[in-house]
C-alpha cells in the first residue's frame, strides 16, 4: 500500500474519531509538520535519553521525534484511543519506540514499571481547553514533578487560555511559537522548573 493511501486512509479516521470524540481529540485534521517542528524543537527531543509522548494520534510528531531522538533514546507513547494505538503499531517497528495503551495520568505508575525516575523531555499533544481542569492537573502536576531540573514539557493548545493554570502548576511557562500553517492554528508551550 502506497504512503499516499495510508497518509488518506489515517486522515479520514482522524476526521471521524474528532466527530466521535471531540473532547478527546484536539482536532480535525492531524497537525502540520510545521506545527511538530516548533514543538519538538522547545521539548529539546534531540538530546533527551527518555522521551514521553501524550497524545500521538496518528504520529504526525512520533515520526519526526523517532527522526530526531539519539539512536540509544527511548521514546514512551501515552495513547488511549484504540484506533489511534492501531495506526501507530502499523506504522512504527522501531525498537526505541514503546506504545503505551493508557491515559497520560498514568505516567507515573508506568514510568515505575519500568524503572525509569526522571525524564527530560515530554511532548504533549492533548486538548486541555476540552478537559476539566481537574484532570489537567492530574495529567500535568505527577508529570511536572517526573521531569528532571532542566527538563521540559512542550505542549500545544489552540488558545491562551490555558496559560494561567499551566503557570499554577510549572516555575516557568514560555510561549514559543504561534503557528499558522496548521488547521486550527495552535501556540506552543514550555513549560518547566526555571532551572534551565
Amino acid at each position: 500500500m502506497g504512503s499516499l493511501t495510508i497518509s488518506l486512509r489515517q486522515h479520514w479516521k482522524f476526521f471521524r474519531l474528532y466527530f466521535k470524540a471531540r473532547k478527546m481529540v484536539g482536532a480535525f485534521i492531524p497537525s502540520s509538520r510545521a506545527l511538530a517542528r516548533a514543538t519538538l524543537d522547545a521539548a529539546r527531543v534531540d538530546t533527551a535519553p527518555v522521551i514521553i509522548e501524550f497524545g500521538p494520534g496518528t504520529g504526525v510528531f512520533t515520526k519526526e521525534i523517532l527522526k530526531r531522538m539519539r539512536p540509544d533514546a527511548r521514546l514512551l507513547v501515552f495513547e488511549i484511543m484504540p484506533e489511534f494505538i492501531e495506526i501507530l503499531r502499523e506504522q512504527f517497528d522501531d525498537p526505541r519506540i514503546e506504545i503505551i495503551p493508557r491515559s497520560a495520568v498514568e505516567l507515573p505508575v508506568e514510568l515505575d514499571k519500568r524503572g525509569i525516575d526522571k525524564v527530560e523531555s515530554i511532548v504533549c499533544g492533548l486538548p486541555f481547553n476540552s478537559f476539566p481542569p481537574a484532570l489537567t492537573r492530574q495529567i500535568l502536576e505527577p508529570a511536572r514533578d517526573r521531569l528532571t531540573d532542566n527538563g521540559v514539557l512542550a505542549c500545544i493548545q489552540q488558545t491562551r487560555f490555558q496559560l494561567k493554570l499551566l503557570r499554577s502548576i510549572f516555575p516557568r511557562v514560555r510561549v514559543v511559537r504561534y503557528i499558522l500553517l496548521n488547521v486550527p492554528p495552535s501556540f506552543v508551550f514550555a513549560c518547566d522548573k526555571g532551572q534551565s
